[in-house]
């Protein structure tokens, strides 16, 4: 088991630190796909999905804004594609199967309207998931961090700080450190940082079809 990296309480500061740019949409999600060998492309991950080429958009046009909550917006960070969106159900569903059990790593942190958050993540024979509120008992949620179980003293303090905040006017600032968290192991785990840039400069858009987007 991997441990906690020495800067991750950093990482957790710069992703609290987004505020405004990200923390506050109504719904959103970012995931990251990562190769354990080689380059994994756009392309490739288009053709996963059963879409042509062709129906990528391409240009950096509207990365701030979903034309429709089912426009699934994919940027190439070196090896790895990551992929955001305003309002798809699941879309860790919908990524994972494309990829099944294959050789690539995927990391999905997103939340909706009333403030559920999910973070999940997929290796090659293990996965593993932690809930923001959770109803869980403190056996179980940890049980359930799989591979991420190196974070678990980490997301015990958040889930303690998201407690304390229910009846307390910070409670905002308890949600934050929860996605603050969250964006952070994706980013200490995978080696790719979400930036404010990216909205700027996705590789192109998918506009999905109903049926992929109504998990």
């Amino acid at each position: 088991m991997n441990e906690v990296p020495p800067n991750f309480p950093q990482l957790v500061e710069y992703y609290q630190g987004l505020g405004e740019t990200v923390l506050l949409n109504d719904y959103f999600s970012w995931t990251v796909i990562t190769p354990l060998e080689g380059t994994l492309s756009v392309d490739v991950v288009i053709d996963r999905l059963g879409y042509p080429s062709s129906a990528l958009e391409l240009g950096p046009q509207h990365g701030r804004m979903a034309r429709e909550d089912r426009d699934l917006f994919l940027v190439q960070l070196g090896a790895s594609v990551a992929t955001f969106d305003y309002g798809i159900p699941m879309p860790w569903l919908l990524l994972r199967s494309a990829f099944k059990e294959e050789s690539v790593r995927q990391w999905t942190f997103g939340w909706d309207i009333e403030a559920n958050k999910q973070l999940t993540v997929t290796y090659p024979g293990a996965s593993g998931v932690c809930h923001f509120p959770t109803d869980d008992d403190d056996d179980e949620w940890r049980q359930a961090l799989g591979p991420l179980r190196q974070y678990e003293q980490v997301l015990a303090y958040v889930y303690e700080e998201q407690e304390k905040g229910l009846d307390d006017p910070t409670y905002e600032q308890a949600d934050y450190l929860a996605q603050g968290t969250c964006f952070a192991i994706i980013e200490a785990e995978s080696g790719i940082r979400f930036t404010a840039d990216i909205f700027d400069s996705p590789t192109g858009v998918l506009r999905l079809r109903p049926e992929d987007a109504s998990w």
